[in-house]
């Protein structure tokens, strides 16, 4: 029976790879994070149309840039959440 139960469910249902969804936090992004993000990502896609050093190094560097960004950018939200919530508002 159990079978037969499993059999109809993925007929009905469908099946799933079993991975769930990243849940990416943006609540403290900023305007110099998104704009550091999109830059990675355009030397990313320029790197896997030309794979030469010049577009590996730029990639490199805007990667650094925008790690750079989203620690100063954290640093800050969250201090001022602990800040906020050590008050009484």
């Amino acid at each position: 029976m159990a079978s037969c139960i499993r059999k109809v469910e993925k007929e009905v249902l469908g099946e799933s790879k079993g991975f769930a969804p990243h849940q990416k936090e943006s609540w403290w992004w900023n305007e110099e994070v998104q704009t550091k993000v999109k830059a990675k990502n355009e030397c990313c896609k320029a790197l896997y149309k030309d794979r030469t050093d010049e577009n590996g190094e730029r990639y490199r560097r805007a990667k650094q840039k925008a790690k750079k960004a989203v620690r100063g950018a954290k640093l800050v939200a969250y201090d001022d959440m602990y800040k906020q919530l050590d008050t009484k508002e």
